[in-house]
C-alpha cells in the first residue's frame, strides 16, 4: 500500500507540472494572453487619441460656424 500512495503521488505531481507549463506558456507566448492584452491596449489608446482628434475638429468647425477649416487651423488643434 505504501508503495501505490508514493507512485500515485509522484503521478499527481507530473500532471501538476504539466498543467503549470502548459498554463505558463499560453500565458506568455507569441499568442500568449499578456500579448494580446497589450495589443488591446494599444488598439484602445490609438482609437482614443483619434477620436479626440476628431472632437477637437468637430469643436474647431462648429466655432467657425461651419466653414471649412484649413490645413493651419488642424495644424494647431493637433
Amino acid at each position: 500500500i505504501f508503495c501505490w500512495l508514493t507512485i500515485s503521488n509522484f503521478l499527481y505531481i507530473i500532471v501538476l507540472l504539466i498543467l503549470a507549463g502548459i498554463s505558463i506558456m499560453m500565458l506568455s507566448g507569441n499568442n500568449g494572453i499578456l500579448n494580446r492584452a497589450g495589443e488591446a491596449k494599444e488598439k484602445t489608446e490609438k482609437s482614443q487619441i483619434i477620436e479626440e482628434v476628431k472632437l477637437e475638429i468637430l469643436e474647431a468647425q462648429i466655432q467657425k460656424n461651419g466653414n471649412s477649416l484649413y490645413k493651419r487651423n488642424i495644424k494647431e488643434i493637433l
